[in-house]
């Protein structure tokens, strides 16, 4: 098992992550999968003693990750990482903030890897997430887009053997089931309920036991 005592366990992303992380009422972990994990984690291996960081930022770009990166992942030197970004890469093209911001695939590649390089060797696992969007229809130009960022992030971690859990995927079988909106928000198809948050912990968790 990956989990062991005293360990610390960083996540970065963006809205998704973030949740309203600097509340004191959410244990500065948000109301997102942060929070459901460290739940998880501190009901079934209490004597662990592990510790949750949550420093997901709502809006945020890989740019934007990469700018704060000395700060919030290097100086705080995670045993694990856990990495989710990129959608607002792709949602800057489609009218979702500053037009300025967009990120394209090849920068966006860019900046996992300078994620991932930088702490190789020092965490002991590095997980990354695939970024998703709950769409359904797969000529929807936006879910096409997302897509390709997708294939070029499971090229490149598999360049360096950390984990890779596709949530699209996960996401998209789980539509066979159930509709988006009882996954995502109606208005956006982006940011998760409560239930695809669950999701996301839990495939996290699975990581975490092997």
């Amino acid at each position: 098992m990956l989990l062991r005592k005293n360990q610390k366990i960083v996540i970065i992303g963006d809205s998704v992550t973030d949740c309203n992380r600097r509340d004191e009422y959410t244990a500065f972990l948000g109301t997102a999968y942060p929070h459901i994990l460290a739940a998880d984690i501190y009901l079934k291996y209490p004597d662990l003693d592990v510790k949750i960081v949550n420093v997901g930022i709502s809006g945020d770009t890989s740019n934007a990750l990469v700018a704060r990166w000395r700060a919030d992942i290097l100086d705080n030197k995670p045993d694990v990482l856990v990495i989710l970004i990129g959608i607002n890469d792709v949602w800057r093209y489609y009218g979702c903030g500053p037009e300025a911001d967009k990120v394209s695939c090849k920068d966006y590649i860019k900046n996992v890897r300078y994620m991932i390089e930088s702490v190789v060797g020092t965490a002991e696992r590095i997980i990354i997430l695939s970024p998703f969007y709950l769409e359904q229809d797969m000529d929807k130009p936006m879910k096409i887009q997302t897509e390709q960022y997708i294939k070029a992030l499971k090229s490149l971690v598999a360049e360096y053997g950390v984990t890779f859990v596709d949530m699209q995927k996960r996401f998209d079988d789980l539509m066979k089931k159930y509709t988006y909106d009882q996954l995502a928000s109606k208005s956006d198809k982006v940011h998760p309920t409560t239930f695809g948050q669950v999701v996301i912990a839990d495939e996290i968790l699975k990581v975490l036991e092997k």
